[in-house]
């Protein structure tokens, strides 16, 4: 490897959330042996026909479209037990905070969420939420370690689309970095080991390659293809 330059030894990352999904492919299937046809289907989230596609990560944009769907359904669910446990534990959690809630509801705009994300009870709540998700994982039984497992690794598919979307580098690292587990644990030995060595060279980049450091920060590793597309412009 010495001596070779950066472009020779690394190729652009496209498409992060379709080498996801494929990374991922085991554990829908393990999921879809659950749900699939009795919560996808009957529900009108995809076709019938679209289920083995969408599972196993064939099918990009019902895909993401489908787990997003279902992970903001479950996190609902748990939401609600959320309050429940705090409110086991602490019978002034409510009160403390409700006033900022409602008065955040009432008006919501870029000025009042940015003042709630400094308030005290928003950084309050939200500690006390990962707590609990941790709960739910170590101590909720099987069931809430199994759904807890899935909320995982969509959200590391969030966080692959963002970054690709914001041009985000940092976050894209970030989500990167969180996925490597998940294909040692599915045994995807080639996206585990090119991943780690990925990973590894990208976060040595800024002192190896600053200009390229500098131009991915910028925004360089994400592309648009279509003019009319919202998405980040490069």
């Amino acid at each position: 490897m010495e001596g070779r330059g950066f472009d020779e030894r690394h190729n652009s990352q496209n498409g992060s959330v379709s080498y996801y999904l494929h990374v991922a492919q085991h554990h829908w299937k393990t999921f879809s042996r659950c749900w699939a046809k009795g919560l996808l289907i009957e529900s009108g989230v995809i076709a019938e026909g679209s289920v083995v596609g969408v599972l196993e990560g064939l099918k990009y944009n019902r895909a993401v479209r489908c787990h997003k769907l279902l992970y903001e359904a479950l996190l609902r669910l748990t939401w609600e037990g959320f309050l429940s446990w705090m409110q086991s534990k602490r019978n002034d959690f409510m009160e403390d905070s409700f006033d900022d809630y409602v008065q955040f509801t009432e008006n919501i705009c870029q000025e009042t969420f940015t003042e709630m994300l400094s308030k005290p009870a928003l950084q309050t709540t939200a500690e006390s939420f990962w707590e609990y998700l941790d709960h739910l994982r170590i101590s909720g039984g099987n069931l809430a370690s199994f759904w807890m497992t899935y909320i995982d690794i969509v959200q590391i598919m969030l966080d692959l689309l963002r970054p690709s979307r914001e041009g985000n580098w940092l976050l894209h690292l970030s989500a990167i970095h969180d996925m490597i587990p998940w294909c040692f644990s599915y045994d995807k030995q080639n996206y585990a080991r090119y991943l780690s060595y990925y990973y590894a060279e990208m976060t040595n980049l800024q002192e190896e390659h600053p200009e390229i450091h500098a131009y991915l920060s910028d925004g360089g590793f994400s592309v648009q293809l279509g003019s009319q597309n919202l998405l980040i412009r490069q």
